[in-house]
């Protein structure tokens, strides 16, 4: 994640971890890691500076993955749980709003937030079918679209702002992971795929399974928050 101009703040298993991206030089440990079994997955920052980041079950069957809120005093606390896979999180155009999801339950849920956490109870933003695959990572654009990628589902969605499904863009692999805007405009949406779990013949049939992707949309991201930031 970032955390101000040549600085990113980057996970391990061992911890949070502050990195120079000039001096190409890894500093000092922020914040202590996951416990056994168990990885960081993804996350994002609200307006406070505040890093909300899942933990996930490397069996990825137990409930035992978290969200956590890492604030900028470097102090963490727990936020929800418990879910097998965490994925998410992402914030609403005026980062009032986090979204998160439950991935094996093919829900992403919304939940109020201020400068101390949740301001009130996550609710149901929407709940995904069996034959759309798993939400994985998610984006939000400059009109308050949520874009999330579908883990077996070979698509992309974009959710309105209340959940509805406004649009699906096809991969031309199977499991899309992660989607985030970028590029000279802020228009190009970067789309991260896996090859894990897919069998020889699945590989076969999806030569560009685990690449990274990159299409052009007709809309702009809606930024990133770094980590420390007030």
């Amino acid at each position: 994640m970032p955390a101000g101009a040549g600085r990113l703040v980057a996970a391990s298993a061992s911890g949070f971890y502050e990195l120079d991206t000039n001096a190409r030089t890894v500093g000092s440990r922020i914040a202590s890691g996951t416990g056994p079994g168990l990885r960081t997955n993804d996350g994002a920052c609200d307006p406070w500076g505040n890093f909300w980041y899942g933990t996930l079950d490397l069996l990825e069957r137990n409930p035992s993955g978290r969200f956590y809120r890492l604030t900028a005093e470097r102090s963490t606390a727990e936020m929800w749980g418990a879910c097998a896979i965490t994925n998410g999180p992402a914030f609403d155009l005026e980062r009032r709003i986090v979204f998160f999801t439950d991935t094996l339950a093919r829900r992403i849920y919304r939940a109020p937030v201020d400068e101390k956490g949740f301001a009130a109870r996550a609710q149901l933003f929407h709940q995904f079918d069996e034959r759309e695959g798993y939400p994985d990572g998610m984006t939000i654009d400059e009109h308050g679209g949520v874009w999330c990628a579908l883990w077996g589902g070979r698509k992309i969605v974009r959710l309105s702002a209340t959940g509805e499904v406004l649009s699906s863009m096809g991969m031309p692999v199977s499991n899309p992971t992660k989607c985030a805007f970028g590029g000279p405009r802020g228009t190009t949406l970067f789309i991260t795929t896996a090859r894990k779990n897919l069998s020889a013949q699945q590989l076969a049939e999806e030569p560009l399974a685990g690449g990274l992707f990159a299409v052009e949309t007709d809309v702009r991201g809606s930024g990133i928050a770094a980590f420390g930031a007030r």
